[in-house]
């Protein structure tokens, strides 16, 4: 009898993904095999043309490039495939986007005001000028969102009310320090001169 080997044929598929908007939860690769299985398909991403592939899935927005392998089967070797495009789109815009700030009494520059994470004044080294009621704000963030500049509503804080109790014990406070200190120096001044018997008595 004559030995002889059937060796196995290379196994083929079709692959194809549908893009989504940043944000989203991530879409996954339809996989059609007649010879392969499709359960345990490592998926491999990297930016469109670039770099090497990875099992991290990616999360900003741009264009991107899958590879699959699907594992050998009992009669078809292992077989892989890649140039599969897809791209992420960009969000229209953020959550949670700044409506109001409140601008303390005290400030003369946008600058000094602190924005939340991620938030910056489009004009930082404006003045504030107290007639205006709003202001543009921007959110860092430009890869992954369409629109990123955004106009709040200022809301300027009143100067604090003087309280004259406070401020009479204050001034008293201040007063009877200064009394104490004048008759502190007095004392040396006239110790000096005694010491020195520059004080003359009668």
């Amino acid at each position: 009898y004559a030995v002889f080997h059937i060796l196995k044929a290379q196994g083929t598929f079709e692959a194809e993904i549908l893009g989504w908007t940043y944000g989203q939860n991530p879409n996954q690769p339809k996989i059609t095999s007649t010879t392969n299985p499709i359960k345990g398909a490592k998926i491999y991403y990297r930016k469109a043309g670039q770099g090497e592939f990875s099992l991290a899935v990616p999360t900003n927005a741009g264009d991107y490039e899958m590879k699959i392998v699907l594992q050998e089967s009992a009669n078809y070797l292992s077989c892989q495939k890649e140039g599969i495009y897809f791209s992420i789109s960009k969000a229209k815009s953020p959550q949670n986007i700044l409506q109001q700030i409140v601008v303390p009494y005290n400030a003369e520059y946008f600058k000094e005001i602190l924005l939340p994470t991620h938030w910056h004044w489009a004009e930082p080294d404006l003045k504030i000028d107290r007639t205006q009621q709003t202001a543009f704000v921007v959110f860092d963030d430009n890869l992954n969102y369409e629109n990123t500049v955004f106009s709040v509503q200022l809301v300027f804080a009143p100067a604090p009310e003087m309280d004259f109790n406070t401020l009479w014990i204050s001034i008293g406070a201040a007063l009877a320090a200064g009394t104490v200190a004048i008759a502190i120096l007095l004392s040396v001044v006239l110790y000096k001169r005694k010491k020195k018997n520059l004080w003359k008595t009668k």
